[in-house]
């Protein structure tokens, strides 16, 4: 699955990295990072980010389960974007202060907002299983400096 996943993120692949993806991604064009991951990545976004320095253009990650900003700080280019749906309650999708995104040289771009057009469609999931009602689904969006 490396190698694949590797040829996959040359430049300009039009790759999405989703973080968080579960089994599959449901994203266009996306890679799922996340530890259950049939197609993509299976294990961690530390363990991806280690094996697979490069750069990519877009990171989603619907629901975040856990820290994943230095990751993602790591992985994008200049002027890629990391969009982060979560909703209100979610501890991952909050953003820490200012100074912490400016040393891992991230700009707001949209903080909480509504959920983007592009994700209108997805169905995204609790933990348990049971569906979030898409208006409870705000996004983030950070561009990387």
């Amino acid at each position: 699955m490396g190698n694949a996943v590797g040829a996959a993120l040359r430049k300009g692949s039009g790759v999405v990295l989703d973080f968080f993806g579960d089994a599959r991604s449901a994203i266009k064009n996306g890679v799922s990072v996340d530890p259950k991951a049939v197609s993509g990545f299976r294990g961690t976004i530390a363990e991806f980010a280690e094996q697979f320095g490069g750069t990519v253009d877009k990171i989603v990650a619907n629901g975040p389960q856990t820290e994943f900003l230095n990751e993602a700080s790591q992985l994008l280019e200049s002027g890629g974007s990391l969009i982060i749906n979560a909703t209100k309650g979610n501890k991952f999708g909050k953003l820490p202060p200012a100074e912490r995104l400016k040393e891992l040289g991230f700009r707001v771009v949209q903080q909480a907002g509504e959920l983007l057009d592009e994700f209108k469609g997805t169905t995204f999931r609790r933990t348990n299983g049971s569906v979030i009602p898409t208006e409870s689904v705000r996004s983030t969006v950070l561009e990387k400096l």
